[in-house]
């Protein structure tokens, strides 16, 4: 029926309808190397610190998942909490750096904001947190009313 459509997710994936996959070569300038974030990544900051919280993410789910029952209420509850935290926030940590992928912001168009910061903080950030924060709530609180 629409022979079009399909052929719209090429451009969209490859970021062809994007500022930032149009601008992608003058990203990768030698000149802008040690200010650049993407460069900044391959270098392993962002990335290193929310490993770290995965780290601390997946033993809390093995001990909070194959303890139940063999751990003290209170035990278990703090292994929730520390689960949680570490899930959220290595979620924050990986939205900054995708939400960066999806849209620079001021960070490709001024040249005086290419610092971490901007980039990490950039106008997708606050949004897709928010939205991603609220799908995780969501769906727990559905698991656990289905659980009961």
């Amino acid at each position: 029926r629409f022979p079009a459509l399909p052929g719209l997710r090429v451009p969209f994936s490859h970021g062809g309808f994007s500022f930032f996959g149009r601008k992608w070569s003058e990203l990768h300038r030698p000149d802008l190397r040690n200010r650049h974030f993407l460069f900044q990544l391959r270098r392993g900051q962002p990335r290193a610190t929310e490993w770290v919280f995965f780290f601390v993410e997946l033993p809390a789910a093995f001990i909070f998942l194959y303890y139940w029952g063999r751990l003290s209420e209170k035990k278990h509850l703090a292994i929730g909490w520390i689960y949680a935290v570490a899930a959220w926030i290595s979620l924050v940590l990986i939205t900054g750096i995708t939400a960066f992928m999806l849209n620079p912001g001021r960070w490709a168009i001024d040249p005086a904001a290419r610092n971490f910061w901007t980039a990490f903080f950039n106008p997708q950030f606050v949004p897709q947190t928010v939205v991603r924060t609220g799908g995780a709530l969501l769906l727990s609180s559905l698991y656990e009313s289905a659980h009961k």
